[in-house]
């Protein structure tokens, strides 16, 4: 019975093992471990973290010189390598590896003779000699050679293991291979086709090595939706699958009885060789799916994009049974791939809604600008009008007020007004005829001031050596010499 709390402990520090021992042994007790199959540590843990935990543990134990526990591990040679990428344990298999080398043909032999000699029973006559012959110096034999033995026991007559029940069997070439296809061709159709989704489900499949066998629990393999019950039956009774539970769960477990059934059959090598891509994919969605299951489904680890993509047409072609959960978390991926899609596609629309807002409003945007620059040009002319014309409005009073000033002998200030009219303000004839009467005027009055009190108009004769002026009091045209101001004529 497993002490309360023995999985906690185990699993809280390399040291768990160890205090674990010395827990339940009595004191000056010791304890042998032996780790059969130990390449399934590499071959059926989920997780690195879980192998390296247990090789830490296992060599923590081992290693301590007052531990009052002793560890024997069997291992596949193919498998070597393996416990060897781990330093500490690599220095524990250089010190204390002990090579199992192939049985002589002498030792096969007691291996044969003495199991029948305790069970009271007796081979005939050569027998011996033929299974001998057909195991030595074939590699990886004894595992066939084992049930070879078993079945022939079973099939004895009397107490006798004879030639006819070991011919039957296939002999030991083909023992296994023969036993699974008379098994499965006892089934029925529907049970034949289950028969190839359970046992693809109970390899697993070799990178670089030869496919081992792959414990599964009971549940994976009813979640199928095949009818599992005939094919685990027939086959448990044939001695070519073993149950057992789950060491942390206690869940019911289904394994190959036999790594060896693997390579000897040739129908289940056909499966494999015909469906490894399958499978590769298969346990990449089989893990994902334990995943979102073990989160709570949490969508972020749904599948997404191109593998999403890979999965959904793969599913569609494979003849590979997906579980209930396999097919509930492919379904949640793709589900919130189609809400995903809905969402992107209602963002673009909502963008594209806006985009043609934004395009309206900036073409009415422009439309009111150009009016307003339209309204804001005629503004400008209208304004630019207004201004010049009352700019020349403002030009003919300023030269109104220079004629004024001429006509009252002010023609200083005539000539000034004169000149502004004609500089800030637009042009008018009225401002160049002041300037032009005011300019004359000063000028003369500069060259024959002696005459101003009775002239109210001049004018220079076009070579500029006369001078004309007229007087409104006595209507009297008097011509002047510029030169001398004498009076030439009147």
């Amino acid at each position: 019975q497993q002490p309360v709390g023995l999985l906690a402990q185990l699993q809280e520090s390399p040291r768990g093992l160890l205090r674990a021992v010395r827990h339940i042994l009595p004191r000056d007790g010791q304890l042998l471990l032996l780790v059969d199959q130990f390449e399934e540590v590499f071959t059926l843990a989920q997780e690195k973290g879980e192998a390296k935990q247990f090789l830490d543990s296992l060599y923590t134990a081992a290693a301590d010189p007052r531990s009052p526990l002793h560890v024997i591990i069997t291992l596949r040679a193919d498998f070597y390598d393996r416990p060897l990428m781990e330093p500490d344990f690599a220095r524990l298999m250089q010190e204390h590896t002990e090579v199992v080398i192939p049985l002589s043909v002498e030792e096969l032999g007691q291996a044969v003779r003495r199991p029948c000699e305790r069970a009271g029973a007796r081979l005939e006559s050569g027998l011996e000699a033929q299974i001998v012959a057909e195991v030595a110096e074939q590699p990886g034999a004894l595992p066939l050679f084992q049930y070879a033995l078993t079945q022939l026991f079973e099939r004895r007559q009397e107490d006798t293991l004879t030639f006819q029940a070991y011919q039957a069997l296939g002999g030991i070439s083909g023992v296994i291979g023969r036993c699974a296809e008379d098994e499965y061709a006892k089934l029925d159709e529907n049970a034949q086709a289950a028969a190839r989704q359970v046992f693809l489900r109970l390899v697993t499949l070799g990178e670089g090595v030869e496919d081992t066998r792959r414990r599964v629990l009971r549940q994976e393999l009813e979640a199928l939706g095949v009818q599992i019950e005939p094919v685990l039956q027939a086959f448990g009774k044939a001695r070519l699958l073993s149950f057992d539970h789950d060491p942390a769960t206690r869940a019911p477990t289904v394994e190959v009885a036999h790594e060896a059934l693997l390579r000897q059959w040739p129908r289940l090598r056909g499966w494999l060789d015909e469906s490894r891509a399958d499978l590769r994919l298969q346990r990449a969605l089989g893990n994902s799916a334990a995943e979102w299951e073990a989160s709570g489904h949490e969508a972020s680890f749904l599948l997404r994009g191109a593998r999403l993509e890979q999965m959904e047409t793969w599913s569609q072609s494979t003849r590979l049974a997906l579980t209930g959960g396999e097919q509930a978390y492919l379904q949640a991926a793709l589900a919130q791939r189609e809400i995903e899609r809905q969402e992107e596609n209602e963002r673009q629309h909502k963008e594209a809604r806006l985009e043609r807002a934004r395009q309206i409003f900036l073409r009415a945007f422009i439309g009111v600008l150009i009016v307003g620059l339209i309204v804001a040009a005629g503004l400008s002319i209208y304004a630019f009008r207004q201004r010049q014309e009352a700019q020349k409005q403002a030009a003919i009073l300023l030269a109104a007020q220079a004629e004024n000033d001429v006509q009252n002998g002010y023609h200083d200030r005539a000539v000034l007004l004169g000149l502004e009219a004609l500089e800030k303000y637009p042009y008018t004839p009225q401002a160049e005829h002041a300037l032009g009467r005011a300019v004359s005027y000063n000028r003369a009055i500069q060259q024959c001031g002696g005459f101003t009190s009775a002239a109210t108009s001049v004018a220079w004769s076009p070579d500029g050596t006369r001078l004309a002026a007229t007087g409104s009091r006595d209507n009297q045209v008097r011509v002047w010499d510029p030169a001398s101001c004498q009076e030439l004529l009147r």
